[in-house]
């Protein structure tokens, strides 16, 4: 695998995404209601919470837009010819065991794995793999090149 700038910063978003579920169950932890922009419901917010979740979602900016990006990359590939194939391609790959650090070797057997699984060619699954992390570098607004 060539070694690019944004290869490393996708493949631990996709990790990330892994461990945390999506972007609304993250947001969820951090006690942020991102989709609402409201409070809870029960009461006005006083103006110390307003300023404590502005913020938690300032401090936490980069993780949330990661994965909105890793969310949107799945929903680009699930519209495309082979894109479900991908998507179970990166979840082999990079999202299984996502809570231990990745050890020499452990990428290359996963993608043995996916050969065997989908029938193709490890070329053909480093290619997929490069493809979603572009597209992910893409949706973050990472320079690609």
């Amino acid at each position: 695998m060539r070694k690019t700038h944004i290869r490393d910063y996708a493949t631990e978003a996709f990790r990330f995404f892994a461990r945390t579920g999506s972007s609304q169950k993250y947001c969820e932890a951090l006690g942020l209601d991102i989709e609402k922009g409201q409070g809870n419901g029960l009461s006005d917010p006083t103006v110390g919470e307003l300023i404590a979740r502005e913020t938690a979602k300032e401090n936490h900016i980069a993780e949330i837009l990661d994965l909105y990006a890793v969310e949107k990359t799945f929903k680009i590939l699930q519209a495309r010819p082979k894109g479900e194939e991908i998507i179970k391609a990166v979840q082999i790959v990079y999202m299984r065991n996502s809570d231990r650090r990745l050890k020499r070797g452990d990428i290359g057997k996963r993608v043995t794995e996916v050969v065997l699984d989908c029938f193709v060619s490890e070329r053909e699954v480093y290619n997929w793999l490069a493809f979603a992390r572009e597209l992910f570098a893409i949706e973050r607004g990472l320079r690609c090149e």
